[in-house]
């Protein structure tokens, strides 16, 4: 069996102010398909981490560019163009995670 195996690149945003504001709240809890541990409907907590996805050109676009609230994919976007340099490669998978310090 031949598997194609390579490293892609991961940022991490820890970010626990977002799942205090309702319109980022409204946006885990709709119907749209994410992937996330969040239990929709119910409130946020340690576990509703999302990963979501954006392209290694950096272009802003991604899996979730239309359903995000703008300003939250606008900082994702900005925060990977401030880690990772354009490329061709895989997308960069963010991790948004909600742990308190």
């Amino acid at each position: 069996m031949h598997v194609d195996a390579r490293l892609s690149p991961v940022l991490s945003l820890n970010v626990p102010q977002w799942f205090t504001e309702q319109s980022f709240l409204d946006w885990l809890n709709s119907s749209v398909p994410l992937m996330t541990w969040h239990q929709r409907g119910e409130p946020a907590n340690e576990y509703s981490d999302i990963v979501v996805f954006v392209d290694p050109g950096l272009s802003g676009e991604g899996s979730d560019q239309h359903d995000m609230p703008d300003q939250y994919w606008n900082a994702i976007v900005a925060l990977c163009s401030e880690h990772f340099r354009p490329s061709t490669g895989f997308h960069i998978m963010v991790r948004i995670t909600n742990l308190q310090a």
